[in-house]
């Protein structure tokens, strides 16, 4: 039979020992509670060893060939980003320059070709032009007996300023076709730059035996960042080109037009 005296009441017993409870409580908290910090503090450091910058994966995770691949990259980008800034600059000053140029020739101010020639300051293609043209009519005027013998005036003078035309046309073109052939073949660096990489993390993964995240988060990124960095190299590169080659197709017929009215204008001096 059960028997509920007791020499210490129920309720001093409980005040007694609440100390003891709550500790007890404290302490299985505590336990529950740091498996979850600690789950924290590996997942945060696990993040942080895997925030893999464009740097850490070219210098630490990419071998040679990688590393060769991203240099000419780089290098091409220097080079299309030299060309294009040359570029627009020089089509800059050529247009102020012939525009200026043909202000002066069509000024009243200069009556001849000879006196705007010489007041024409720097180079443009119109300066050329004229330039040629007058060389043309000197020289063709200083040896009478055998060129005029050889050649017609009309001809000889057709003649340079065609020369002068294409010589001032192919000077505009520079550097363009390095822009193309940058345009067209970095795509194809920065893909030989993924391939690579798969190449490299099917190894990692056969050599482990495990297709883990740790095994193949260095060559994936390295995958991420060639193909991106092809592009971005290429992307502009084709761009400009086809501004440039548009552009210089336009002022490549206005400077036609011009050297045909020069032309004609110098063959009407002659047989005036």
């Amino acid at each position: 039979m059960l028997n509920f005296s007791s020499s210490e009441p129920l309720t001093s017993w409980t005040l007694n020992n609440q100390p003891e409870i709550s500790a007890a409580t404290e302490a299985t908290t505590t336990e529950v509670a740091n498996p979850a910090e600690l789950a924290k503090q590996v997942n945060e450091l696990a993040a942080g060893s895997h925030d893999l910058g464009i740097m850490h994966l070219i210098l630490n995770e990419g071998d040679a060939i990688l590393k060769l691949t991203f240099l000419i990259l780089v290098l091409m980008s220097l080079y299309s980003w030299t060309v294009i800034i040359y570029r627009a600059i020089m089509i800059y000053v050529v247009s102020a320059k012939s525009k200026q140029h043909l202000k002066i020739l069509n000024s009243s101010a200069y009556p001849s070709y000879e006196v705007a020639y010489q007041a024409m300051q720097g180079n443009s293609p119109i300066k050329e032009l004229v330039g040629a043209a007058l060389n043309s009519e000197q020289q063709y005027t200083q040896a009478q007996g055998a060129l005029s013998q050889a050649i017609d005036y009309a001809e000889y003078l057709q003649r340079n300023i065609r020369y002068g035309l294409e010589k001032t046309t192919n000077s505009q073109d520079g550097g363009l076709s390095v822009l193309a052939t940058i345009g067209a073949t970095a795509p194809f660096i920065g893909l030989f730059g993924t391939v690579w990489g798969i190449y490299r993390a099917l190894l990692s993964i056969s050599a482990t035996g495990n297709a883990n995240i740790a095994t193949i988060a260095g060559p994936i990124g390295e995958v991420l960042v060639a193909t991106a960095f092809g592009l971005f190299v290429a992307i502009p590169a084709v761009l400009c080109y086809n501004v440039f080659i548009r552009r210089n197709r336009v002022y490549a017929r206005s400077l036609d037009g011009f050297a045909h009215d020069l032309y004609n204008s110098f063959l009407m001096q002659s047989k005036k």
